[in-house]
């Protein structure tokens, strides 16, 4: 009994009742439970990773450490003038048929249930079903492009990513048609411009 509960004195004193109340029980022969051995045994493993252990320090005091030798060369750097770094593209500005509606102060959501049905959006607080359609291919060129420029995979099952302002939700299946929703994120904004 070298655990924290047996020092405990509430513990103590129901082992020690138990005792008392049931001597003829533990004076006979019969075994009821199994033997046990209560030292947990140490795995193999652990008995190597620790030999390799013991091993690696003893082979490092052996070990002398060489003195760190630099040389040094005698290259002049030029510094030339390099291009100021190009301005981000947007991963929606090259899908000209979403940018208008991201663009669009009072439409907060959009939503494409699959290729070849209409772009929904919510604007105003109302849901309203575009003429706008995409096809498969758009689909899936605008969530691969999405993908890259995020650096978030591209697997099947929810595909999550939030760029500037937005949180694009899409469901990538083999056995159903991909869909994805855009939703603007309006924290601290009003929803609607006055």
């Amino acid at each position: 009994m070298n655990s924290l509960a047996s020092k405990s004195p509430i513990v103590e004193g129901i082992i020690i009742r138990i005792l008392n109340t049931y001597p003829i029980q533990l004076e006979t022969k019969e075994k009821h439970v199994l033997d046990a051995d209560l030292v947990p045994k140490i795995h193999e493993k652990i008995i190597a990773r620790e030999n390799l252990q013991e091993s690696m320090i003893h082979a490092e005091e052996v070990s002398q450490v060489k003195p760190l030798q630099l040389q040094v060369s005698n290259k002049i750097i030029s510094l030339q003038p390099q291009e100021p770094p190009k301005p981000s593209e947007k991963p929606w500005e090259t899908f000209k048929k979403i940018l208008p509606m991201l663009q669009d102060p009072f439409v907060s959501y959009i939503e494409c249930k699959g290729p070849n049905q209409p772009l929904s959006v919510i604007k105003n607080g109302r849901t309203q079903v575009t003429s706008t359609f995409m096809d498969r291919g758009e689909i899936d060129e605008y969530l691969k492009y999405l993908s890259e420029k995020t650096r978030v995979p591209l697997v099947e099952g929810v595909f999550n990513v939030r760029v500037d302002d937005y949180t694009i939700n899409a469901i990538i299946s083999n056995s159903i048609e991909p869909s994805f929703i855009i939703k603007k994120n309006l924290s601290g904004a009003m929803a609607y411009p006055r």
